[in-house]
Formats: structure tokens, sequence, C-alpha cells
């Protein structure tokens, strides 16, 4: 059997997703909407329900690594080797695969004819088709792979293997019945998992934060979950008490409006009767956001990984901030 195996490829993702498969297997997806995989059970997919390319939640968002092997885990990942999952399938019909983040997969009119640093990288395997299994590895309890700065060494073991076999196309491919979320395969609820966006934990404070772990997680079974709130600002908070304090205005009060904005369409009216009334949904707004974040984050990691000097990349660095916060505001009914 050819030998392909290759080096962890690290990337990272906002959807939480990982995705394995040939580029020109998805050709016919490149012109429809980006989120085209989105829209409904991964499952419902034909391409991963005919075992042609493999999509799957990660269960977090931030970085994340893996390799692609057709043999089997190296010694040193051996050590840290925890569930692995089974009875996925790929086909191969150009030579080369792509894994990595599952933002790179084809749509909106973009292809992957090229990918930048942080999103994943190709492998060349022979044309075919595969079973695949994927191994998870859980190393992140094991504070030599961390930096002084707290962030993962280069050289630190990849957070999945998936393993490739050849399979004779004449023989009928059963999908599974569910699709694994990554994260859960590694099955050490002690871990920590940070954002890439979050502060690592080195040394002793890691060690103390993974100690506290038990005891935290028996205090949420026997407490009722919160979700703690921004405090409101002064002007609202006595526009309330206002309202609240006078009986006639109390008395003429409606009820709390229903929040609930899903199926919700906007409707623009042009003050020219003539001319015809828009209308978005929710939804569509929502979609569009994503988007626009999406290639805002494709622009943060080219500036990051780009030769210019460290106070222009702070500069373009806060305006991208800027972007990401006014995306923010625009969700905030």
């Amino acid at each position: 059997m050819t030998d392909f195996d290759g080096p962890a490829v690290s990337f990272t993702t906002d959807l939480g997703t990982l995705a394995l498969f040939d580029p020109d297997v998805l050709d016919a997806r490149i012109r429809e909407p980006s989120d085209w995989w989105q829209e409904g059970s991964l499952l419902s997919l034909p391409e991963i329900a005919s075992g042609a390319v493999i999509i799957l939640p990660l269960g977090l968002e931030g970085d994340s690594s893996a390799r692609i092997s057709s043999g089997s885990l190296t010694e040193l990942e051996q050590g840290y080797a925890r569930q692995c999952f089974s009875g996925l399938s790929i086909e191969v019909t150009s030579g080369r695969i792509f894994l990595g983040a599952g933002e790179r997969i084809p749509g909106d009119g973009r292809g992957l004819a090229a990918i930048l640093p942080g999103q994943g990288g190709f492998y060349e395997v022979p044309k075919g088709h595969y079973d695949v299994k994927v191994q998870a590895l859980d190393w992140h309890f094991d504070d030599r792979w961390y930096g002084a700065n707290g962030s993962p060494k280069a050289d630190a073991p990849p957070d999945f293997v998936f393993f490739l076999s050849p399979r004779d196309a004449a023989s009928p491919y059963q999908a599974p019945e569910a699709l694994p979320v990554l994260i859960q395969l590694r099955n050490r609820p002690e871990v920590k998992i940070a954002k890439a966006s979050g502060t690592s934990l080195v040394g002793e404070a890691r060690r103390q934060t993974r100690s506290k772990i038990p005891n935290a997680a028996k205090a949420a079974k026997s407490q009722p979950s919160q979700r703690l709130k921004a405090p409101e600002p002064a002007e609202l908070v006595a526009l309330k008490q206002f309202f609240e304090d006078d009986p006639q205005l109390s008395a003429h009060r409606d009820p709390a409006p229903n929040l609930d904005f899903m199926g919700a369409r906007f409707e623009i009216c042009p003050a020219n009767e003539t001319l015809k009334n828009h209308v978005w949904s929710v939804d569509d707004i929502f979609k569009k956001v994503t988007r626009v974040r999406e290639q805002v984050r494709v622009l943060e990691q080219k500036v990051n990984s780009s030769e210019l000097r460290p106070m222009e990349k702070m500069d373009l660095a806060e305006s991208v901030t800027g972007v990401y916060q006014s995306l923010a505001e625009l969700l905030v009914f």
C-alpha cells in the first residue's frame, strides 16, 4: 500500500468544523452559497451520504491540528491516544485532498486554488475510494507542549489523526447513523479548552485550574445554570424607573414584547410610493453577517502572517477589530 503519511496541519475555525475532501469532488458546489452545507443535517448531504467527502463538527472554535496517515500512530502519539471513530469515507479523484477548517469548503464562487496559513493543508493521495477512521489525541494536559507564553509549541502532537485505507469502489458505502463531535472523542473532562483569542494557562496555574474543575462540575449539577447579563446603561435604568414609579404611565404600559426574531422580516418602505418596498428576512441578514465575518477572519490571518512592520500590523488590527465590533452591534436588537 502507498505510504502517504504527512505532517500535521494547523488551522483556525470560527465555525467549529473540520473538513476533509478532494477539491475536484466539490467543483459543482463552487457557485452555491458558502453555507450550502450548513442548511440541514450533515448526513443529509449527498456528498457525505455517498462517502465522497468528510465534514465533522469539532465541538469548539479556535485552533486545532490534524494529519492523515496510511499506517499507525507514532510512538509519541500512542501515549496520548483516546477514542476513535470509524465508518467514514472519502473519494479522491485528483490525487490530492484538503484537510482543515470548514471555512474553506467551496462556495460563493470560491474554490481551493490556494489557501492561507492557518486554514489547513493539502496531502498527496492516490486516486480511489478510502475508508476513514479518526483517532483523537489528548496531549493538552502535558505542560511540556506549551511555551513560556502559554501557546502550544510547533512540535506538539496533532489533535486528530485520520487513517485512510483503500476501499473497493464497487462495495456499497453505508454512512454512520450519527457523526461524532470530535472534541468528545478526547474524553478528558478535566482539560480546559481555550479559544484562540483567549489566554492559555501554563505551569502551576494550569494544574490548579484542572484540580478545581471536578468540584465546579459537581456544583454545576446541583445548581441551575445562569447566564450573566451585561449591566444596563444608567439612562435605561432611569427611564424604566420613571415608568414604574408613575402609576398613570404604569397602568398603560404595554406588556413585554416578544423578542424571538427567528423567521422575522425587515421591510423597507420608501417615502416615494412609486418605489417598491424591499423585504429582508432576519435569517438572511444573519447569514450575510456571518459571511462578512469569515472574510474579515481571512484578512486578519493574512495581516498577521504578512511581512509588515509591527506598527503597521497594529494599525490594521485596530481597523479589523472595529469591523468585528460593528458586526456584533448589528446583531444586537
